[in-house]
């Protein structure tokens, strides 16, 4: 994670540059306290001009400073966070769909809830700590060089500091992998309604899925106040301990100009700079217990981008597509895929039927490679490698909250002509007529797509990109029968394709236009025929 720190080398060197200029002065002007104590009290007043003007300068100089550091620290915290959701969300994208599907994280809550705690407790705790460390450190010097004996009683108290804020650390790291899990499933949840809410509708389901909001939002909501207050009271803790250095050192410091040994001048410039050695034994400790809090959400952020981007699919010289033995199976179950052997010809159609459950849709993702074969193998000919080669449509399809244009052509520089042709291919172009942007009608917003005309617009979306091995899964099934048949026609119709479609119910028609009919039972082929065949 440290290497997002050079994001911006720019903002990253000025900020260690910009730090230890600050704290120097800062301590600097701490100093300048003394000889304006001393110079009034003392009524030296020929003097007092040039020493006012000296401490202005200090102290002017101390807050431009500051402001200069802030503004590094936040530009290169902008950077950070980024690069951190970029490559996150890249890592998603790059993935294979099988290990997206079999991980228990949520990579939504990753992206956003995970990556801003990340930002927020690691990576500007670490800035922090740089800080705290190099006011610490001049402090400290010239604190000792002026009174050890103040000093040794600081850092005794500073050492209190430090004990208990450490003693936190594990119990506010275990919260925050609770707090964390309990985001992810808020954010499934509110997510799960907003999708399902025609149904809870038509159902007068609302008050029990109120019910599981309140019970969700009220867990989650307690757990983030539990790690705030343990946050806070390791914070208040340290508060403590610093208001106690405070005090002591203005005592001690009394007691010791009352016998001569410091000037009150001296008295008042080293608690201005006692400031410098307490606020970063205050700091660290609730730094440390925030960097240590989130290390387990920096491992879900690393197994993320640690993923490996999906492998290529099996490619040989051949004109097949060749199963061998090919079994899958989801994780914990024996629902899947046995066995199975086929050759699909290319430029052939075939028909994938059986009764629900079979199998046939997993078969059809498992050909189209979004899942990988536990045993056995599935080899591709060559002319179907490279992108858009072998393409899935389901019949749950998204529609993306983007123009039309850009929700079929998903930023392939297709002319708008190909992208009415495709349309018209599936007999959406009376649905863009309706649209009164046209192609840059935004959807999902004003206007949303039924569900038959998502599936179709999916559908454009493969047939705009000529793949050379096409899976359909019951795309058709939310269609009127006039406009089903339209569809199974133009697929009928598509050259050089190897077509082939997941359906549950056959017709003649139907079959016609196909080459062979698949039966799976149970995830296994158990026959295949032609139209012909008796």
């Amino acid at each position: 994670m440290i290497r997002y720190f050079q994001t911006d080398r720019f903002s990253g060197i000025g900020y260690l540059l910009c730090v230890p200029v600050s704290c120097l002065a800062s301590v600097r002007f701490a100093l300048s306290t003394q000889p304006v104590i001393d110079s009034v009290l003392r009524m030296q007043v020929a003097e007092f001009p040039k020493i006012a003007l000296g401490f202005a300068f200090w102290g002017m100089l101390d807050v431009c400073l500051l402001l200069v550091m802030e503004m590094l620290r936040l530009r290169l915290l902008k950077h950070i966070n980024v690069a951190l959701k970029e490559d996150l969300c890249g890592a998603a994208l790059r993935e294979s769909y099988q290990a997206y599907a079999a991980k228990n994280s949520d990579v939504l809550s990753v992206v956003t809830n995970d990556a801003k705690t990340v930002s927020d407790c690691y990576f500007a705790s670490l800035l922090s700590l740089y800080r705290a460390i190099w006011s610490f450190f001049f402090s400290l010097f010239t604190a000792v060089c002026l009174s050890p004996a103040i000093t040794a009683v600081i850092l005794l108290v500073g050492v209190v500091s430090v004990l208990v804020p450490r003693l936190l650390g594990k119990r506010i790291d275990r919260l925050q992998v609770k707090l964390s899990d309990q985001k992810e499933t808020y954010s499934k949840l509110v997510q799960d309604m907003m999708e399902g809410l025609p149904t809870i509708k038509t159902m007068q389901a609302e008050q029990f899925f109120a019910q599981k909001h309140h019970l969700s939002n009220a867990k989650t909501e307690e757990l983030e106040c539990r790690v705030d207050v343990s946050l806070y009271f390791a914070t208040w803790f340290s508060g403590l301990c610093s208001s106690a250095a405070y005090i002591a050192t203005l005592l001690l410091g009394g007691a010791l100009a009352l016998q001569g040994r410091m000037t009150a001048g001296l008295v008042v410039g080293i608690s201005q700079l006692i400031g410098g050695v307490v606020a970063p034994l205050e700091q660290v400790p609730a730094l440390l217990a925030r960097i240590r809090s989130v290390s387990s959400v920096c491992k879900k952020c690393r197994n993320l981008l640690d993923s490996r981007p999906a492998e290529p699919l099996s490619n040989d010289t051949g004109d097949q597509l060749l199963c061998k033995d090919a079994a899958f199976h989801y994780p914990g179950t024996h629902n899947g895929i046995e066995d199975f052997t086929y050759a699909f010809e290319m430029g052939k159609k075939y028909l994938l039927a059986g009764a629900s459950g079979c199998g046939k849709s997993t078969l059809g993702q498992l050909l189209a490679g979004l899942y990988r074969c536990e045993s056995g193998s599935i080899q591709y000919p060559g002319i179907a490698a490279g992108k858009n080669g072998v393409l899935c449509v389901s019949q749950k399809a998204h529609v993306f909250r983007d123009t039309l244009r850009n929700n079929v052509a998903l930023g392939e520089p297709y002319t708008d002509e190909e992208i009415l042709a495709a349309l018209d291919q599936c007999q959406l172009t009376e649905f863009a007529a309706n649209l009164p942007g046209g192609l840059d009608e935004v959807l999902q917003e004003q206007y949303s797509c039924s569900g038959g005309e998502a599936a179709r617009l999916n559908l454009a979306r493969a047939v705009l990109r000529k793949p050379r091995i096409l899976v359909t899964d019951e795309i058709t099934a939310n269609l009127d029968a006039p406009t089903s048949k339209r569809i199974d026609a133009m697929l009928a119709s598509l050259h050089g394709v190897l077509l082939i479609t997941i359906t549950h119910r056959i017709s003649r028609d139907l079959a016609a236009q196909y080459d062979q009919i698949l039966y799976l039972e149970n995830g296994r082929l158990v026959g295949s025929r032609t139209l012909h065949d008796r």
